[in-house]
C-alpha cells in the first residue's frame, strides 16, 4: 500500500503532469520503436484521414479536388465539413491529424477531472479515472462530442450561471462535434445528471435546455450540409440497407461481450478492448460485494444500454427498421454504444470514491491504462510476429507507409485528371494523393452511383452470398470485390462498364491479363498502372 500513498503524495501538485506524460506515451513508444507515431485503429488511414483532406482542400478553395464517384460525391456529403479544428488539415494532414488527436485527449482528461473533483476529493483517483476516460477517446471521427461531454454535466449539475467563457466554449466543441455520433450522446448528458443530483436537474430545467440547445445548435451547424443533402439531395445509398438480426443465444452472447468490451476476434480490436475487462470485471464484482448506491445507478445504466443494443438486434426490431422508410432506415442506432466509456469512468468513481475499493482496484486501472498507451506499438508487431503478415505491418499504421506517396506520385503524373479504379488496393489510397476515384470507401453516397458501380462487378458478386449481400444490403465499400481463395487473374471485371462511366486507368496489386486491359508501368512489385482499351 506505500505505493499508493506515495502515489497520493505525488498526485496532490503534479498529477497533470504525470497522467499527460502517461498519455504521451502513445505516440513516444511508437516513436521509440518504430522511427515514427502509427495509428492504431487502421480505419483512421481508410477513412477519416481522407475526408478531412477533403476538408482541407475545400477550406483552400480547391473543389475539383473532391470530384470523385464520377463527379457524384462533393463537398456536400461531407462529414463535419463547417468544424473549424478540421480546418487545420488545409496546412498538413499528418501534422493536422496528430494535433487534433492530441487536443481530443486533452480535452477529454480535462472535461473528465473537472466534473470529477465535484464528486471525488481524491486527486490521483480523477486523474487516473481522467487518463483513462482520454484514453477511450482515441478515434477523431467521433468529434469532441463525448470528450466534451462531462463538462456539459458538470455545467448542468454543478453550475448555477453560465458565462460568456462557457457559452464560447460550449460553442466551439459543439462545432467540433459530430451529429451523427454526438445525437445519441446528448440524452445521456441529461440522465446522467440527473443520476448525480436529481433534485438540481428538476430545479434547473431552464439551465439544463439552454446549454445542451447552445450546443445542439452549433452542432446541427456544422453538418447542416448533411441535412440539407438528406433533405433535398439524390436518394443516398443508405436507403438499401438491409440488417440481419441475431439468433436470441449469438445476440445474449455479444450482449455480455458488449457488456466487458469483449471482441469477437483475435485482431486489433481485441488488443484494444481488452484493457476494459481488466478493470471492470474486477469493478462490476466489487460494486456488487460492497453495494455503493451511486456506483450501482451506474452499473444499472451499462446494463440497460446493453439490454437496448440487445433489442435493436433482435429479429423483431430488425424486421422493423428494414420495412421502415427515412431516418428508422438509414441510422446506424447503435451508436448508442459510444455512451459506454463516460458511464464507465462514472461507475469507477462513485465506487472508488470509497478508499478501500480504490486500493484493490487501483492495480487493474493502472494495467488498463499502460494497455491503452501501448496499443499503437503492440498491434503492428503483433501483425508482424503473430500473425506472420509483414506487408501489413510495414504499411498499414504509418502515414508514409500506408500512402505510399512516392509510388503513387508517380501514377498521378501519368492519369493526371483521368479517373481511376482499384483492385487489390484501397482505392482511398489514390484519393489521397489527388487522384480520382469511382471506388472507395464512404458512409453517404448517392444511390445512383452504387447501381451504376454495381455493373462492373455484377458477375463476381451474382455467385457469392457474402459479396452480394456486403454490397448491395450495406454498401458503403464501393470496391472490386473477389470470392474466397479465386484467382484474381480469373476475374470477371466488366471493364467496358467501367469505361462508360468515365474510367481509364486501373490501379491493381496484379498484373491483370485481360483483352479490355493494357499495362502501362509497373510502378513496384505489387503495384500496376494498366489502362482500359
Amino acid at each position: 500500500m506505500r505505493v499508493i500513498e506515495n502515489l497520493s503524495y505525488y498526485s496532490k501538485k503534479n498529477y497533470h503532469y504525470f497522467f499527460l506524460f502517461i498519455l504521451s506515451l502513445n505516440y513516444l513508444i511508437p516513436l521509440l520503436i518504430f522511427g515514427r507515431i502509427t495509428l492504431f485503429y487502421p480505419d483512421a488511414l481508410e477513412v477519416e484521414i481522407v475526408y478531412n483532406k477533403f476538408i482541407g482542400e475545400f477550406v483552400k478553395g480547391n473543389l475539383n479536388s473532391i470530384d470523385i464517384l464520377s463527379g457524384h460525391l462533393k463537398w456536400e456529403y461531407l462529414r463535419r465539413l463547417f468544424s473549424p479544428i478540421y480546418y487545420l488539415y488545409a496546412l498538413n494532414n499528418e501534422l493536422a491529424h496528430w494535433l487534433v488527436d492530441i487536443l481530443l485527449k486533452i480535452t477529454a482528461y480535462i472535461s473528465f477531472f473537472i466534473l470529477a473533483k465535484k464528486i471525488s476529493k481524491n486527486n490521483l483517483l480523477n486523474g487516473l479515472l481522467a487518463c483513462i476516460f482520454a484514453s477511450t477517446t482515441d478515434q477523431t471521427h467521433l468529434g469532441f462530442g463525448l470528450a466534451i461531454s462531462p463538462y456539459l454535466i458538470y455545467l448542468i449539475t454543478f453550475k448555477d450561471q453560465i458565462k460568456i467563457k462557457h457559452i464560447l466554449i460550449i460553442i466551439f466543441f459543439g462545432l467540433n462535434a459530430d451529429l451523427m455520433t454526438t445525437i445519441w450522446i446528448i440524452p445521456f448528458i441529461c440522465l446522467v445528471s440527473y443520476f448525480i443530483n436529481k433534485k438540481i436537474i428538476i430545479n434547473k430545467k431552464l439551465h439544463t435546455t439552454k446549454i445542451l440547445f447552445a450546443f445542439s445548435i452549433f452542432l446541427v451547424v456544422a453538418s447542416s450540409n448533411l441535412i440539407i443533402t438528406a433533405l433535398y439531395g439524390e436518394q443516398m445509398h443508405r436507403e438499401e440497407y438491409i440488417r440481419e438480426s441475431l439468433p436470441f443465444l449469438q445476440n445474449t452472447i455479444m450482449a455480455i461481450k458488449q457488456l466487458f468490451k469483449i471482441p469477437d476476434t483475435f485482431d486489433h480490436q481485441m488488443l484494444h478492448n481488452v484493457q476494459y475487462a481488466i478493470f471492470l470485471i474486477p469493478g462490476v464484482i466489487a460494486s456488487l460485494m460492497w453495494r455503493e448506491k451511486n456506483s450501482l445507478k451506474f452499473l444499472s445504466l451499462i446494463l440497460s444500454i446493453i439490454i437496448i443494443l440487445f433489442f435493436l438486434r433482435s429479429e423483431l426490431f430488425i424486421n422493423f427498421q428494414n420495412n421502415s422508410q427515412g431516418l428508422i432506415k438509414t441510422t446506424s442506432l447503435d451508436y448508442i454504444d459510444v455512451t459506454l466509456p463516460l458511464i464507465y469512468m462514472l461507475f469507477l468513481l462513485y465506487l472508488c470514491s470509497k478508499t478501500k475499493i480504490f486500493k484493490l482496484l487501483v492495480l487493474p486501472l493502472f494495467v488498463s491504462l499502460m494497455f491503452f498507451q501501448i496499443d499503437a506499438s503492440v498491434v503492428p508487431l503483433a501483425k508482424k510476429y503473430f500473425l506472420k503478415n509483414e506487408l501489413e505491418y510495414k504499411n498499414l499504421y504509418t502515414f508514409k507507409g500506408y500512402y505510399e506517396y512516392k509510388e503513387y506520385l508517380e501514377i498521378k503524373k501519368i492519369v493526371q485528371d483521368k479517373r481511376t479504379i482499384s483492385i487489390g488496393l484501397n482505392p482511398m489510397i489514390a484519393a489521397m494523393n489527388d487522384i480520382k476515384i469511382i471506388d472507395g470507401y464512404y458512409s453517404v453516397y448517392p444511390l445512383s452511383h452504387k447501381k451504376r458501380y454495381r455493373k462492373i462487378i455484377e458477375d463476381e458478386i451474382d455467385n457469392n452470398y457474402f459479396l452480394k449481400n456486403n454490397f448491395d444490403n450495406w454498401g458503403n465499400r464501393i470496391m472490386i470485390y473477389f470470392s474466397p481463395n479465386e484467382n484474381p487473374y480469373d476475374n470477371k471485371i466488366k471493364f467496358n462498364e467501367a469505361k462508360k462511366i468515365g474510367v481509364d486507368y486501373v490501379i491493381s496489386k496484379y498484373n491483370l491479363q485481360n483483352k479490355d486491359l493494357v499495362l502501362i508501368k509497373k510502378i513496384a512489385k505489387d503495384l500496376h498502372l494498366l489502362k482500359i482499351l
